[in-house]
């Protein structure tokens, strides 16, 4: 029996009138119509409901929502292994799922989220910071499917997501010209070398699924909020590798915050085993970090950052071969041709 089909409808959430998308609600029994689903309604989301997260798979392959939202203490010790299985099928690689839970247990958090939730946030959370992360979520979601698999559309995209930012605007472009400058010093092949550079202009891509409220928080993230941050590269990756075009650059996306040592992320890769694109890219992506300004403190000076990333290579962030050569590369580089890019 299709439950959904026994709740009055709310106004306004017919397909046709629905251009935000169409969100699964898994509620518990006789709690449809809650202040959070009938905002999302209002913002312009139709909202379909199940109350068992069985019903709520057998909605997900007809439905074929774009967002799924879980508020059912019920159902709360089966969300993650269920849905983990969701994620087997291709369709549903990208499927925005979102727990709300009554209390944070930060273990239990963190191993949902590594089985297939995409976010769990602790009630009771603000409705407009549901509604924000709901629109990241399906923007990226419908982007994945509907994307025309050219690398002229992925590279405006990614210009969109710098742009969030005047902090980060023309961040991927100078990253994609530092690490042309490194990519030419150590010799690699000219192919390789576009790979680089087209690689850097959408190597953060991933972020425009994670909230803004993270990307540009002006102070230190908390442990949970760098997890969801750490996720980035993962969200680049997903997004990416279904199209021929740009599947070149997944090791400049997916591996660029590795670090020399294996203790970055997202796979602890050390030494050579860490892509070559991508250790070119973290150091490009890195000097122009500390060069730029933030709205949380004022740009160094060139010696300043490599200096300080000297000091970095030595403890094992960098490959330490790969930054002398772009101390090289940097001496050649025509000051005035990098303000102007």
């Amino acid at each position: 029996m299709n439950l959904g089909e026994n709740t009055p409808p709310i106004p306004g959430s017919t397909p046709e009138s629905v251009p935000m998308g169409r969100i699964l609600a898994l509620h518990d029994e006789g709690r449809a119509h809650t202040p959070l689903t009938l905002a999302l309604n209002r913002a312009g989301y139709g909202i379909d409901f199940s109350y068992s997260l069985l019903e709520a798979i057998d909605r997900i392959r007809s439905l074929q929502p774009d967002l799924v939202l879980i508020d059912s203490k019920q159902e709360r010790r089966r969300c993650p292994g269920i849905f983990s299985e969701l994620r087997t099928a291709a369709d549903n690689r990208l499927l925005p799922i979102i727990a709300l839970f009554e209390e944070e247990v930060q273990d239990e958090h963190l191993h949902a989220l590594e089985l297939g939730l995409t976010e769990m946030m602790t009630k009771p959370v603000p409705v407009f910071e549901v509604l924000l992360r709901a629109q990241s979520l399906v923007r990226l979601k419908c982007i994945a499917k509907d994307l025309d698999p050219s690398e002229a559309i992925i590279i405006t995209f990614a210009k969109m997501v710098d742009n969030r930012s005047p902090y980060t605007a023309r961040h991927s472009a100078r990253v994609a010209h530092y690490a042309g400058l490194l990519a030419e010093r150590i010799g690699l092949p000219d192919r390789h070398c576009r790979a680089v550079r087209q690689g850097c202009l959408f190597h953060d891509i991933g972020k425009i699924a994670v909230r803004d409220l993270i990307v540009h928080k002006p102070s230190e993230l908390t442990p949970l909020e760098y997890e969801e941050m750490k996720r980035h590269p993962k969200y680049g990756r997903d997004l990416l590798q279904h199209l021929r075009a740009v599947t070149y650059a997944i090791p400049v996306v997916y591996h660029h915050h590795e670090h020399y040592d294996g203790s970055g992320y997202p796979d602890g890769l050390a030494g050579d085993a860490i892509p070559i694109a991508a250790r070119v890219t973290a150091i490009a992506d890195v000097f122009d970090a500390l060069t730029a300004p933030r709205n949380y403190r004022q740009p160094l000076s060139q010696a300043d950052a490599l200096d300080l990333m000297t000091r970095e290579a030595r403890i094992g962030l960098w490959d330490p071969r790969l930054l002398n050569e772009f101390l090289g590369a940097l001496q050649w580089d025509s000051p005035m041709q990098a303000a102007s890019r």
